[in-house]
């Protein structure tokens, strides 16, 4: 792949990223490129040559990782209204790619994290009104 295409797209796609266009549902590698100024094809090869995967799978990796954010920030919001926020529009999809991706399900990861956070929250207000002697000294 020639380098300056290389380069095009990688700038493009962290934008595209920062945009968290990879939330939007039925959004297609062809549709993805023409927005990056790439032809479908340029883009499939960068994918395989400098981040080793398929843009698909790339993408799932994202929505994914989004969603768990999400999870911890609105814990008590609907699992379908999280999935629908990251892209994926149907729940059972949604908690499917869920498992593939993290092992286990939506529910499962938000009860974990959320129970670690809620311990390191109450540790730190400990802290507080505690504070460790060597930092008075």
């Amino acid at each position: 792949m020639e380098r300056e295409i290389a380069k095009r797209i990688s700038r493009n796609l962290k934008q595209w990223c920062t945009d968290k266009k990879y939330c939007q549902s039925n959004y297609s590698v062809e549709d993805v490129a023409e927005e990056l100024d790439v032809t479908a094809d340029q883009l499939r090869r960068f994918f395989l040559c400098y981040i080793q995967i398929r843009f698909v799978v790339w993408r799932k990796k994202l929505r994914i990782n989004y969603a768990r954010n999400l999870l911890l920030e609105f814990p008590e919001a609907p699992l379908e209204q999280i999935g629908i926020l990251v892209g994926i529009n149907d729940k059972a999809n949604f908690r499917r790619q869920f498992i593939e991706e993290t092992g286990i399900s939506p529910t499962q990861w938000k009860d974990i994290h959320s129970r670690k956070c809620r311990r390191n929250r109450r540790r730190n207000e400990r802290k507080q009104r505690h504070p460790d002697i060597s930092s008075l000294l």
